[in-house]
């Protein structure tokens, strides 16, 4: 919260060639004196108050006697972050600038500054000064000789005006500052996802190319380990390839690859295979081991589901495919003893 919220600024600056309207704008706002005295009479007169009463807030006045001391003044406020709430500034202050060309300068430094423009001359019309200064609504006229009254009620409102529209500005900023770092919060998190997704992206693809690297491996060893027990026809031949790629996809111990790849391709060999299975499951503890052994046995006897004949070696590719979603490869070393049986 921007701490500048919880301070009110009652400092005025004067701007008259005259030394005695300093000292009577002093009188009438000052902290002290028989001045304010006797301005809070004239309005317990006029409003029918009491001079009891506790009294109003005073004014902090600084005085410059042309437009150029009351420009400097302006610019030392604003460095010293104490600015000006408001200013009375003179119509003629010969030799220097007149009010008009004060007021110009002034804005053009602090455009927040509001402004009551004291003469009493008809020299500029309001056209003149508004084609001038632009039309505003932080600028009035007082009228020379001024009341009392006038005067006070004037510095009230234009100070409790530039202290609500600062009031009102800070508040923007703050809430501003504060979008602006929840939205480099959220980006900064943002950020964080997108490198942590691309991260994941990048292990999912190294997990996938490892787990067909292990399984083309697997394949491959276990189809090697066939090259000198096949015997027997085509269709068993390629039964025996379905089996070896059907238990590349289990974690199985050797003795049992050794049983599968030696009865793989013999007639009636899956009797032998689901006994020496069998045993294996059993001496199993770990649940999730046996859950896949037993699907590996399911998968064993489904192969030969509806099969036309014991040759049907279509129907059994089929089903192999709808078992393991994956497309039967035909290793080598089974062209190579096709050629042979030819």
């Amino acid at each position: 919260m921007n701490t500048e919220l919880e301070s009110k600024s009652q400092r005025i600056l004067v701007i008259d060639d005259n030394q005695a309207i300093h000292d009577d704008f002093r009188k009438i706002l000052g902290r002290e004196g028989k001045g304010r005295v006797k301005a809070t009479e004239t309005e317990d007169a006029l409003f029918g108050t009491s001079s009891n009463q506790t009294p109003k807030a005073s004014f902090e006045i600084d005085s410059a006697l042309q437009g150029q001391d009351g420009l400097e003044k302006v610019c030392q406020a604003l460095k010293d972050r104490r600015p000006y709430a408001m200013a009375f500034v003179d119509m003629r202050m010969p030799p220097g600038w007149d009010g008009v060309e004060t007021i110009a300068r002034i804005w053009e430094n602090d455009p927040d500054l509001q402004v009551a423009i004291c003469t009493a001359y008809s020299d500029h019309s309001w056209s003149d000064i508004v084609k001038r200064l632009g039309e505003t609504d932080r600028l009035l006229i007082l009228k020379k000789p001024f009341d009392n009254i006038e005067v006070r009620q004037l510095a009230s409102a234009l100070t409790q005006k530039w202290n609500e529209s600062r009031m009102e500005k800070l508040k923007m900023d703050d809430l501003k500052r504060a979008v602006l770092e929840k939205t480099l919060e959220i980006e900064r998190a943002a950020d964080v996802l997108r490198t942590q997704n691309i991260a994941l992206a990048a292990a999912k693809n190294a997990v996938d190319a490892a787990n067909t690297a292990i399984y083309t491996m697997q394949n491959e060893r276990t189809t090697r380990r066939c090259d000198k027990m096949l015997e027997g026809d085509v269709h068993n031949l390629i039964r025996s390839a379905l089996l070896i790629q059907l238990a590349a996809l289990y974690e199985l111990p050797n003795e049992i690859m050794k049983i599968l790849e030696q009865c793989g391709c013999k007639p009636r060999g899956d009797s032998t295979i689901l006994a020496h299975l069998d045993k294996h499951t059993a001496s199993l503890k770990d649940a999730n081991q046996i859950s896949k052994m037993k699907d590996l046995r399911t998968k064993i006897r489904d192969l030969n589901r509806d099969l036309q004949s014991p040759e049907d070696v279509s129907t059994m590719v089929s089903n192999f495919e709808k078992l393991t979603g994956r497309n039967f490869i035909k290793p080598a070393w089974l062209s190579t003893e096709m050629k042979k049986l030819d």
